[in-house]
């Protein structure tokens, strides 16, 4: 398992909401990228998976899987 927290309803929607962020920060990075500086498609797209990717993670990771102390 790899994050190892029980799952719970309020874990469920913090794992949702985190996935915003990712949205929000991928479609900005393909806007710069493509429409401002002229990349390629391609390249667009994975400059932003590349970069939203760990962020995402974290975010999922840290806040979404956090467990309380007790």
């Amino acid at each position: 398992m790899i994050f190892h927290a029980r799952p719970v309803f309020h874990g469920y929607f913090r794992f949702m909401m985190s996935y915003i962020p990712n949205f929000l920060l991928e479609n900005g990075i393909v806007v710069i990228t493509y429409n401002m500086l002229a990349c390629a498609p391609l390249i667009s797209f994975l400059v932003a998976a590349f970069l939203s990717m760990p962020i995402t993670f974290l975010l999922v990771r840290f806040w979404a899987f956090h467990q309380r102390s007790k």
